[in-house]
């Protein structure tokens, strides 16, 4: 194919003083603002993929749309999720795949990420499995996805244990390893898991959350559980909320409610849950709730 020049835009955008907003709103207000963002971002990529021409290039629009199927994950967009599917299914074979970013469920792999979360969550097994066997196709051999690859194959078998001796992938006989993905740590965080302290102190991937927002409050949810400080841990997964991470921090307080015995915990995560039709969480909310019930008894 002969080489072509083209005149291309490229837009990089964040959420400018979405911080300092969290600091001086309410949680409720914040979320519902940070919501017709996520809205209109959503919106924007829906209409570019109905719109792309025959003729222009499908990866580029193929990065977005799985940026953009990952925020929707996050932000509990769910039902906007099969908006995405054309657009990345079709394109995902002749991308080329980032080998140094693989183990961030970065582009195409995060659209493939947020949809085995959602088809879990769904209790869609045999779609879970074909996402899973793609992202494993993808993966293949790459020695710096073993956080990711592990990810997988617990959240198939809904099995942390596979995840959670995470110690011994910092260094030592098996490692040295990559730094945790930021799916493997809200894996085992909505599972009341808490990471080794020395994950805080030797991995790169928590003090860089703090530059990213979305990644700053998962971080900041997992060293409060680490901590085993319900009250930083109440205060984080408000911030959470509040910042448009809302299936996050419905499953986190599960995780709160078990362990402090706050039952408003639970009714505020079924809200939420149900509207996502996350049926392995309400299961568990269910196992919690009926545990608090009886002990108050």
């Amino acid at each position: 194919m002969p080489e072509q020049r083209k005149l291309v835009t490229i837009l990089f955008a964040d959420t400018v003083g979405s911080t300092a907003l969290g600091e001086s709103l309410d949680p409720e207000d914040l979320r519902a603002l940070m919501g017709r963002y996520y809205a209109a971002a959503v919106e924007t990529m829906r209409s570019a993929i109905k719109g792309r021409k025959s003729s222009e290039p499908v990866g580029l629009l193929e990065h977005a749309a799985s940026w953009a199927s990952f925020a929707a994950y996050l932000s509990g967009c769910w039902s906007e999720f099969a908006n995405f599917v054309p657009m990345v299914e079709t394109s995902a074979e002749i991308v080329p795949m980032p080998h140094d970013r693989v183990s961030h469920g970065m582009l195409p792999q995060g659209y493939y990420v947020s949809g085995l979360q959602i088809a879990l969550a769904q209790e869609n097994q045999p779609e879970a499995e074909r996402l899973a066997a793609t992202l494993r196709r993808m993966l293949g051999s790459e020695s710096g996805s073993q956080w990711l690859k592990l990810w997988i194959e617990s959240s198939l078998h809904d099995d942390p244990s596979l995840l959670r001796d995470v110690a011994r992938f910092i260094g030592g006989e098996e490692g040295p390893w990559p730094e945790p993905s930021i799916h493997g740590v809200m894996y085992l965080s909505e599972r009341g898991v808490p990471l080794p302290r020395v994950i805080f102190e030797q991995s790169a991937a928590i003090p860089r959350a703090r530059h990213v927002d979305y990644l700053q409050r998962i971080g900041e949810i997992a060293e409060a559980l680490a901590a085993q400080d319900d009250e930083w841990l109440a205060a984080a997964i408000d911030r959470a909320e509040a910042h448009g991470l809302v299936p996050h921090a419905a499953r986190m307080r599960i995780v709160l409610a078990e362990r402090s015995g706050d039952l408003s915990q639970i009714a505020r995560a079924r809200t939420v849950l149900e509207r996502l039709g996350d049926r392995l969480f309400l299961r568990r909310l269910s196992q919690v709730e009926k545990m608090l019930i009886h002990t108050e008894r």
